[in-house]
């Protein structure tokens, strides 16, 4: 799209996001290619087009690796996951990378060589896929002698996303979040939509989760995600 006078490529490059193009006229290609530049800002909905660089060089990461065309094996994994039902409005890229580990496991097999790409590709731009262990760490593994919960919080204005697992035999404060959780029955509240610029928390127990919006949090479940995000 650029004329020859202009120093540049293209407007986007999957293979190195950040150098399509650097002129004066029209400055330098704004992409990051892994999470380590994420560009943190409310602008565009969270910069959605400039961080777009990030998953853009997963897909050229695992094409790559895969090698042939890249809609034979790479693409059919893209495609399923963005009209899987699975894949919600608020999905960050830790989530999208997840279910595109998933769908490759289920079209191709766990542990095969497409589904070994995808997690690579996504390794390659610093996203751990959610529901995956790092790479040289453990899997998640049953809890020893507490009970096992994991708060994921997503959203704000900064679109950030933390996440945490613990054992409740090994929290500081586990037996008041034990308390919590004798309290708080994830069953019986109801789960909630993702609002504007509100934090939505996953809250997991045991195998039993609860999508629910920072505004509807029950006074019980607002101490028991403090207490897992924050106690160290």
């Amino acid at each position: 799209l650029f004329k020859p006078t202009v120093n540049g490529r293209a407007l986007r490059s999957m293979e190195a996001p950040g150098t399509a193009y650097d002129d004066p006229r029209i400055g330098k290609d704004p992409q990051p290619a892994t999470m380590s530049d994420f560009v943190d800002t409310t602008d565009d909905n969270g910069g959605v087009h400039i961080n777009s660089g990030i998953p853009n060089r997963a897909f050229y990461l695992l094409s790559t690796a895969l090698g042939g065309n890249a809609w034979e094996t790479a693409g059919q994994v893209w495609f399923a996951t963005l009209t899987d039902q699975r894949l919600t409005a608020d999905a960050d890229f830790a989530t999208f990378a997840g279910l595109t580990a998933a769908i490759a496991a289920e079209q191709h097999g766990d542990g095969s060589p497409a589904h070994q790409a995808v997690l690579e590709a996504w390794a390659g731009v610093e996203v751990q896929p959610a529901g995956s262990s790092p790479e040289g760490g453990d899997a998640p593994t049953d809890t020893p002698t507490g009970r096992v919960v994991r708060v994921r919080r997503t959203g704000g204005f900064a679109g950030l996303v933390t996440e945490r697992q613990v054992d409740t035999a090994s929290l500081d404060q586990g037996r008041r979040l034990e308390q919590l959780l004798d309290q708080a029955d994830l069953t019986a509240v109801q789960s909630s939509s993702p609002r504007p610029d509100s934090y939505v928390f996953l809250i997991e127990v045991d195998g039993t989760a609860l999508t629910v919006g920072e505004p509807d949090l029950t006074p019980e479940l607002a101490e028991l995600v403090r207490l897992v995000l924050e106690d160290r």
